[in-house]
């Protein structure tokens, strides 16, 4: 299943996953966030859960935080989700387990997910736009400047479009995006937005004279607004 929204609760971008992936870096966790009043963080395997038939994929697991401060005998029972980004054609791949919509976490079961998210294989061919872009394509980001001097708890909404200008027949290349931007997250764009083999084909225009133009349009831009 294919979707154009991005996930409600917690995204989790990881820079340069090839290094985790050659590091061989057992286990990944994200930082703590919060749904349905719990605390919870995103466990990825990169290079798959070797203890649960996950050799040759990429396993990720929603894991259930702080559960010391939950009632004797507790229980959760959760309806969740997980993406992957395409970040071609962005869009977000959706993983969940239909047969059993609804998961129990509890004391001896803290962990649901996928042992086999994606195979390597298929995560690591570019053209389906899963892995990072360094190497085989052109990043194009917008940024917030002075995003650091936000103030806690505070986002600045804006929703523009990235252009690679085509200098020949003005047939250009442009991707649509939004955020919210914050004292941690200051930029966000496309980390392949042309492959590299488009950008030096001369038929394209994207570069003239050794010249590479890329232009922002910001659409929609919010005050900054307080989230409790």
């Amino acid at each position: 299943m294919i979707r154009d929204l991005p996930p409600s609760h917690f995204l989790f971008r990881i820079e340069s996953f090839s290094l985790l992936v050659k590091t061989e870096v057992e286990m990944y966790k994200s930082d703590a966030f919060d749904a349905g009043g719990h605390q919870w963080r995103l466990v990825l395997y990169p290079n798959g859960n070797q203890k649960n038939n996950g050799n040759g994929y990429i396993s990720l697991y929603l894991e259930i935080e702080r559960t010391e401060n939950l009632s004797l005998n507790w229980e959760v029972s959760v309806d969740f989700k997980l993406f992957v980004h395409d970040q071609i054609r962005d869009k977000y791949l959706v993983f969940k387990d239909w047969a059993v919509p609804v998961r129990r976490f509890y004391e001896l079961k803290t962990k649901w997910g996928f042992s086999q998210l994606l195979s390597q294989e298929t995560f690591n061919d570019a053209s389906n736009g899963f892995s990072d872009g360094k190497g085989i394509a052109l990043s194009v980001y917008l940024e917030l400047e002075e995003a650091y001097a936000l103030p806690p708890n505070r986002k600045l909404f804006a929703e523009y479009k990235l252009r690679l200008m085509d200098q020949i027949k003005s047939n250009h290349l442009e991707r649509k995006a939004n955020h919210w931007f914050h004292s941690s997250s200051s930029n966000w764009g496309y980390p392949k937005f042309v492959l590299l083999n488009h950008l030096h084909d001369a038929s394209k225009g994207y570069i003239l004279n050794d010249n590479l133009i890329v232009e922002a349009e910001i659409l929609i831009i919010s005050r900054v607004k307080c989230f409790s």
